[in-house]
C-alpha cells in the first residue's frame, strides 16, 4: 500500500518485554481500567507502584510495542489488547479438558451419534463407528468458562466458521496479514481432484480445504441449500455433513478451470473457479 510504512523489533525484544513483573502489572493494569487511556499517575496506581522512576522507566519499555500514548493518556495497542486478552482467558496459563459427549447430529456415512470432546486447546468431532476424526479446532481454553456440552459445540462452530470466512476472503485470521491462494492436486480424497491451500505472505499461518469447504460460505452455495429449506449456519457441524457429498473436480488445464458441485434432493450446483480461486460462473441443473 502507497505510503504504508513498517517497523519491527526482533522476536525474542518483543518476549523479553513481558519478562518483568512491573511490566505485567502495567498492562493488567490498563486492562483493568476497561482500555480507556489514564494519566502516567492514574495508571500508576492502578498498577500499585509505588517508585515513580522505576514506574516511569518500565512503561517507556513498553510503549510503542504494547502500549500507545495518546494525549489523554495512556492505553492498550492491539497488540498489548491480545497478548494481556490471552492471559486473562487462559490461552497461556489454563488446561481445560472435557471428555466425550454426545454432540447432538449423526455421522453421514454410519448414522453412529458423534461425540464431541476438549483438551490440549483443541475441540475435537469423531465418529467413534467410523473411527474417524471429522473435525478438530483449535480453540482457546476461556471457551469453555460458563458453557454446557450443547453451548460448546455451538460456540466452536462460530470460531471455525468467523476464521474459515477470514481464511477463504483472503485474511489471516492470525495476523490479518493477505492469505495467497492456489490449488493442490497431490491430494487423494474421494471426489476431489483440488483442494485450496491458503499460505499468510506474513506469519507461518497455513490452511487447506476441500473444494466443497472451501465455498461452503458463497452466496450462490448458502441460497442453493436455503433453497432447499436448508439453513447452513443455523446448525453449521450437521450443515457440512449435508454438503460432505460435493464433488471438485478439473474442468481443463490451459486455462485452468475447476468445478466445485453440491447436490441436494437430485438437484446439482456447481461453482466453477480459475487458478487463483475466484468464481466465474455458477450453473444449476
Amino acid at each position: 500500500m502507497d505510503g504504508a510504512s513498517t517497523e519491527a523489533i526482533p522476536p525474542e525484544d518483543a518476549f523479553a518485554l513481558l519478562g518483568h513483573d512491573i511490566r505485567i502489572s502495567i498492562v493488567q493494569a490498563l486492562w483493568e481500567l476497561d482500555n480507556e487511556p489514564a494519566s502516567f499517575s492514574e495508571l500508576r496506581d492502578t498498577a500499585a507502584i509505588t517508585d515513580s522512576g522505576q514506574f516511569n522507566y518500565h512503561l517507556g519499555e513498553l510503549r510503542g510495542v504494547f502500549v500507545r500514548e495518546t494525549e489523554d493518556g495512556y492505553a492498550l495497542n492491539y497488540a498489548g489488547r491480545s497478548v494481556v486478552g490471552a492471559i486473562l482467558d487462559g490461552t497461556y496459563t489454563k488446561q481445560r479438558r472435557v471428555p466425550e459427549y454426545g454432540a447432538g447430529f449423526r455421522c453421514a456415512v454410519c448414522d453412529t451419534e458423534l461425540t464431541a470432546s476438549y483438551s490440549d486447546s483443541a475441540f475435537r468431532i469423531t465418529c467413534t463407528e467410523c473411527d474417524y476424526l471429522i473435525s478438530r479446532v483449535d480453540l482457546p481454553p476461556g471457551a469453555v468458562d460458563d458453557r454446557d456440552e450443547s453451548a460448546l459445540v455451538s460456540t466452536a462452530s462460530y470460531w471455525i466458521q468467523a476464521k474459515f470466512f477470514l481464511i477463504t476472503n483472503g485474511v489471516c485470521p492470525n495476523c490479518a496479514g493477505p492469505m495467497e491462494h492456489s490449488w493442490r492436486t497431490d491430494v487423494a480424497y474421494e471426489n476431489h481432484e483440488f483442494v485450496l491451500q491458503a499460505d499468510c505472505a506474513d506469519c507461518i499461518n497455513t490452511a487447506t480445504a476441500t473444494g466443497i469447504w472451501a465455498y461452503a460460505n458463497h452466496p450462490a452455495v448458502v441460497s442453493f441449500f436455503y433453497d432447499h429449506d436448508i439453513n447452513l449456519h443455523e446448525n453449521w457441524w450437521h450443515s457440512q455433513l449435508l454438503i460432505g457429498g460435493g464433488a471438485a473436480r478439473i474442468r481443463s488445464r490451459d486455462p485452468w478451470r475447476g468445478a466445485v458441485s453440491y447436490a441436494v434432493d437430485g438437484e446439482v450446483l456447481a461453482l466453477v473457479v480459475d487458478e487463483s480461486g475466484q468464481v466465474v460462473a455458477g450453473e444449476r441443473r
